[in-house]
């Protein structure tokens, strides 16, 4: 990652150690596989597999891209070391899913490494502890961020750290389920200009209701159409965040509709100021009160509120909707540390919370 690109100057790198280095090269090199190793942002490819690019399953932009970009070796792993370089990551890209998933099975034996699936066949092999959460932290830290500052936009499984580090989080249309659980938006594809959409869409179009008399309103046709594109679409307060629909502002509550088309769970956190209250248009939303340790399941037509110093986990079915409103209308929350309880009561639906559980 460049603090300054022209003068080629890192901000954060990460290198592989050398024996770690080698046991992957040797798994990937002896599996007959395509596979690339990224040294800085240069991608490096051996001579003997740069063939097996255009037949390796990736789409025919990527084949285009590398093409232009890659640079190619006789012997990569002695050029290598010639240059005392070791990767920073390992991408490998196979088609065949039974013929990917064993190498990952291999790779994920190998100590000091992580495995984590990115677009369509490709796999990427990470020196365990790096990820592209790291990226965002340094980058927050050298330009003086706030996380509510920080916008990420995501298609795969390597994105998922990144989304923790965000206060805007937005998953390209093609992103996997893990991610879009975990956004606020959902972006079109990665085929339909989806990051040109966010871009434009959430950081460069400022729109305000017009205000006629002492009316204003938010036709259902627009709201529909807003939550096609996101989870969480808010109708009134004193927002900071941008989002797709224009909103009635108002800095005494905040009111808003939460719509999940897919499996979703919010981090734990609770508000230190605002009292919340939520009302279940349809759908079923379970929530956990983790300061008495009790379980609530919500469903269509229920009403429930969040006295402030809450702390809860809620997960939501896909087909939830609820109209949630806070007040005062304030950013007070406040992110709770997760454990592998709370971890696992999120990831499944059907796992009841269970009181005075010991942590394993």
């Amino acid at each position: 990652m460049y603090r300054d690109y022209e003068k080629k100057e890192f901000m954060y790198s990460v290198e592989m150690e050398e024996e770690i280095a080698k046991k992957v090269y040797r798994l990937l090199y002896e599996e007959g596989v395509f596979f690339q190793m990224h040294v800085g942002d240069i991608a490096y490819v051996t001579k003997d597999r740069e063939e097996k690019m255009e037949t390796c399953g990736w789409t025919k932009e990527y084949v285009t891209f590398f093409q232009k970009y890659m640079q190619v070796e006789e012997n990569l792993w002695e050029y290598l070391q010639k240059k005392n370089a070791m990767p920073g990551k390992f991408l490998a890209v196979i088609s065949e899913k039974e013929k990917r998933d064993k190498i990952r099975a291999r790779a994920e034996q190998i100590e000091g490494v992580v495995v984590l699936s990115t677009e369509g066949p490709a796999m990427e092999i990470l020196p365990k502890n790096v990820d592209k959460r790291r990226g965002v932290q340094a980058v927050a830290a050298a330009a003086g961020l706030s996380k509510e500052q920080i916008m990420v936009i995501g298609d795969s499984e390597n994105d998922m750290g990144m989304f923790d580090e965000a206060g805007i989080r937005v998953a390209m249309g093609n992103a996997c389920p893990q991610l879009k659980a975990k956004a606020h938006y959902q972006a079109p594809s990665n085929v339909e200009d989806g990051v040109a959409w966010a871009l434009e869409t959430l950081l460069l179009k400022e729109r305000e209701m017009p205000v006629h008399s002492q009316v204003q309103y938010i036709d259902h046709e627009s709201i529909e159409k807003a939550l096609e594109s996101s989870r969480r679409q808010y109708l009134t307060g004193d927002l900071e965040m941008p989002q797709v629909l224009p909103y009635i502002r108002d800095s005494q509550v905040e009111c808003g509709i939460s719509d999940y088309s897919s499996y979703h769970w919010e981090t734990a956190h609770y508000h230190t100021t605002t009292t919340e209250y939520g009302y279940m248009i349809s759908g079923e939303t379970k929530y956990v009160d983790l300061s008495s340790d009790i379980e609530y399941h919500f469903r269509e037509g229920d009403f429930y509120m969040l006295r402030k110093n809450t702390p809860y986990l809620q997960k939501s079915q896909p087909g939830c909707r609820l109209l949630f409103f806070k007040v005062p209308g304030i950013n007070d929350k406040q992110c709770v540390e997760s454990t592998e309880k709370m971890n696992r009561w999120c990831e499944n639906w059907e796992i009841p919370w269970k009181k005075d559980e010991d942590e394993k």
